[in-house]
């Protein structure tokens, strides 16, 4: 009977001493979580823009593969890509710039990802308002990234706040904004020559409305 007893409050100590692991490993989570926030509020997000520049050149590279009517077929989907392009980067840069104010954010195109890392994500290639690359980062401060992926679960298309090696904020940090949702459908199907316009919009309100809660949150918690 003793020795029974002695193995039911070991078993219950032990599975005591796991929660107690378990919720120190959640409690620390929660605390970078919090940090990370903090951390962007007062430093910059860098944000990738799709340059489309593997796609550009496998057209390029189809130009002289034909006759005259397929070179303007390709031409007209060249241009068609850089039109699409340019409209969602055009109106990414705006709607951040007017409805975001939650970090400063600075714009450059997936294909200088490599140079931007050598150099600490400082330079001058950042894209300015007219998608031109005008603008110089001096600052070695805190930064994040938000880059393209997919979500974790169901692998869908998402834009992700990541650390400057590129891995992912853990949650509860909210670093997930998926691409394609009922908003956008909704933009395709009612809206087809605004699409880019009211996606760029609804983005730059979800993201500056969840990190602002998350943050506004965290404050009562952490004292930040």
């Amino acid at each position: 009977m003793k020795y029974g007893c002695l193995k039911v409050l070991m078993f219950c100590s032990f599975n005591i001493f796991l929660k107690s692991i378990t919720t120190a490993q959640e409690m620390s989570v929660e605390a970078y979580a919090a940090d990370c926030i903090k951390l962007l509020h007062d430093g910059d997000l860098i944000i990738q823009l799709k340059s489309e520049g593997k796609k550009l050149q496998a057209l390029q590279d189809e130009l002289f593969k034909g006759g005259e009517a397929y070179r303007q077929k390709v031409l007209k989907q060249i241009s068609k890509t850089e039109r699409a392009r340019d409209s969602f980067n055009y109106y990414l840069i705006h709607y951040m710039n007017q409805l975001y104010d939650f970090s400063t954010t600075y714009f450059y195109y997936d294909n200088d990802r490599g140079t931007l890392m050598n150099n600490g994500f400082t330079g001058s290639f950042f894209v300015d308002s007219t998608l031109n690359k005008t603008i110089l980062r001096h600052n070695s401060g805190q930064y994040y990234l938000l880059l393209p992926g997919t979500t974790p679960t169901q692998g869908l298309e998402a834009l992700i706040v990541s650390e400057p090696k590129g891995s992912p904020l853990p949650a509860p940090f909210p670093s997930y904004y998926r691409r394609n949702n009922f908003k956008t459908w909704r933009n395709a199907i009612f809206y087809p020559s605004q699409v880019s316009q009211r996606d760029a919009r609804y983005f730059a309100e979800t993201l500056q409305k969840k990190l602002a809660t998350y943050y506004k949150k965290c404050k009562k918690s952490y004292e930040l």
